[in-house]
């Protein structure tokens, strides 16, 4: 209860429950930041999305799930994907393409092609391993689904699943823009992250129109969605934005192809986290800019901000110069990124998940089951 209405009620002679004293309440989903919200909540991994099932992979099998391990030729099935962190300049194998990862627009390509081609003309050099970091394409990428933030605040705000007549102004390009602005207070912060990126496009576009030749720059947010085929209507709504100069939505990007962005970021959800956002980027050699909200998840308790990730608040009113800091102090921002990576492998080993499984099911689940047998309320 609130305290205003707890300090109410005893003013009245009421009694009121210590909310402590209740039992505990066991919670296979995402948790609450604030335990104040309901103090004997214990957050266990959510059922699906293969949270829980790899503990039971674990507690039967013996094993690490395949979703938490490299996908390599020692684990085929594995489903994370880490890449190459070094790319080897000054030896035979130094123009091989196959050590560089996808690269669309020949970004990361351009540059190791370059590097290897002066590091071959110097005399007496030998080969040596270059951080994938120093190529990375310095954008912050996302791409994801148009879906309800934290159940919309209890649907009391956050906009979301717009369509063009939903924005008020004009149906052109800059009445777009103008319309989104005019509802950012009320837009939900995936709206808000592609809002930006809009911004950018256009201005972009704007400045090579004025000067007619290319620009060796590009937005500093590349955000997109990429539900656009769920259904007829759906393509319909994307297609009206398209129309109108707005290009919101995106084909889905593999994770092979989002390594080579330097800043990756995770927009939470209906629940107010995201359930396989987190682990994939954190996976990457980019450092992850990730979207603190009220909410989280049972393996977020061993993330540290500014350790393994760099933590963005949940209006993402800091989100630019979040990504400006990570520009300025790149030392640090790969210290965090290394920090990140090493945490996804540690992920992969029995040891992580035999301490995780000591913790949840032993430590904290344990007691309650005890507690229940002991007074024979268990069958």
């Amino acid at each position: 209860l609130p305290e205003e209405l707890i300090t109410k009620n005893i003013s009245k002679g009421l009694k009121v429950c210590n909310r402590y004293d209740f039992s505990p309440i066991w919670n296979f989903a995402s948790g609450y930041v604030n335990p104040e919200i309901i103090p004997t909540l214990i957050t266990f991994p959510p059922w699906g999305y293969h949270h829980f099932e790899c503990f039971q992979t674990y507690r039967f099998g013996y094993r690490v799930c395949n979703e938490f391990l490299e996908s390599s030729t020692r684990h085929p099935f594995g489903k994370l994907y880490f890449g190459n962190h070094e790319v080897e300049i000054g030896s035979e194998e130094s123009s091989d393409e196959s050590q560089l990862p996808l690269d669309h627009d020949g970004f990361i390509e351009h540059s190791v092609s370059r590097d290897i081609q002066n590091y071959k003309g110097k005399s007496g050099t030998s080969p040596k391993a270059i951080p994938v970091w120093d190529y990375l394409k310095p954008q912050v990428m996302w791409r994801g689904s148009d879906f309800c933030f934290l159940l919309c605040v209890r649907k009391g705000n956050y906009r979301y699943n717009l369509k063009p007549e939903d924005i008020p102004g004009e149906n052109t390009a800059d009445g777009l823009m103008n319309g989104l602005r005019e509802m950012w207070d009320a837009l939900s912060p995936r709206w808000k992250a592609v809002t930006w990126s809009l911004e950018e496009e256009v201005q972009l576009a704007e400045l090579k129109q004025a000067y007619g030749r290319e620009f060796e720059s590009f937005p500093w947010i590349d955000a997109k969605f990429t539900d656009k085929h769920r259904g007829p209507d759906e393509t319909d709504n994307w297609h009206h934005f398209q129309e109108l100069g707005g290009d919101v939505v995106s084909e889905h990007m593999r994770w092979e192809e989002a390594f080579v962005y330097k800043y990756h970021t995770d927009f939470g959800g209906g629940g107010g986290t995201t359930w396989l956002g987190v682990e994939s980027k954190l996976a990457l050699p980019g450092v992850l800019l990730h979207h603190e909200t009220q909410a989280y998840d049972w393996f977020h308790e061993d993330l540290i901000p500014y350790v393994h990730y760099i933590p963005v608040s949940v209006d993402l009113e800091d989100l630019r110069h979040k990504f400006e800091w990570a520009e300025t102090h790149q030392k640090e921002a790969k210290t965090i990124s290394d920090a990140g990576t090493a945490f996804m492998r540690y992920m992969g080993t029995m040891e992580y998940w035999e301490r995780m499984y000591d913790r949840l099911f032993l430590r904290r689940m344990g007691p309650t089951i005890n507690t229940y047998n002991q007074g024979g309320l268990m069958p």
